[in-house]
């Protein structure tokens, strides 16, 4: 399935590629996940790091990667100017 919406994507111009994928949430925490992906796919897969874009974090979050991938999203809101959110 995955393969498929690659290959979607990539058709929907000459000039669309995919360099690498990012892996968010709770899946990416899956063992090997990252590794089966890269190879069945032929590309980098990267499991996502947002501690890498904080100076600092509470002691609980700092460094466990487990909790990383699942912030993504959570991170991503928090960070949005309120001129960035519509009602």
């Amino acid at each position: 399935e995955v393969q498929r919406s690659i290959d979607f994507y990539i058709s929907q111009g000459h000039e669309r590629s995919i360099q690498r994928i990012v892996l968010m949430g709770g899946s990416a925490n899956l063992k090997q996940l990252d590794q089966f992906l890269s190879t069945e796919l032929s590309l980098p897969v990267e499991i996502f790091n947002p501690y890498q874009y904080f100076a600092q974090l509470p002691k609980d979050f700092s460094n466990n990667p487990t909790y990383g991938p699942q912030l993504a999203l959570a991170l991503g809101l928090a960070l949005r100017k309120e001129r960035d959110v519509k009602s």
